[in-house]
């Protein structure tokens, strides 16, 4: 059964990757990329079976359609109800008519100075960076939500 350090350690090996608009490959990838190649690499399937990658839709447009990007997640991912180490994170701003952004959450805790409140981490690929990151997951844009999606078959 597929572990969820299995896909932040994997993701990992992705960090300082350079980003590459629609790159499916390790030398360079865009956020959805970053989550093929994870699922390549852990030979993880889709819920409605065959291998994840299967499904890949490589060709859209640099603001993602959002809608279409929820409904493939929830056709082929678990949908949760809360923040997991190990889950796809996808945000998604109101105030952009069709931008979203994806990416793995990781399980680097900062402690926020006098306050023991633990925060995760974002593993992603970033275009401003022109690289796979990761750093500490804040969400200080009022207009973005964030829904978290698990691979089907993680325990």
């Amino acid at each position: 059964m597929l572990q969820r350090m299995q896909i932040v350690n994997t993701a990992r090996k992705m960090l300082k990757r350079k980003f590459h608009m629609h790159g499916r490959k390790e030398f360079g990838m865009d956020c959805i990329g970053l989550i093929m190649l994870v699922a390549k690499t852990l030979n993880i399937q889709s819920k409605i079976g065959g291998a994840f990658t299967r499904y890949d839709l490589p060709h859209y447009d640099y603001m993602l359609d959002k809608q279409r990007l929820i409904e493939e997640l929830c056709r082929h991912c678990i949908k949760r109800n809360n923040i997991s180490i190990g889950s796809i994170a996808l945000f998604i701003s109101s105030s952009l008519i069709n931008s979203a952004h994806i990416g793995i959450i990781g399980n680097y805790f900062y402690q926020r100075e006098n306050n023991s409140t633990p925060y995760y981490s974002l593993i992603h690929a970033c275009m401003r960076h022109n690289a796979v990151i990761e750093h500490r997951l804040i969400n200080t844009c009022k207009d973005t939500k964030v829904e978290y999606f698990d691979f089907f078959g993680i325990s």
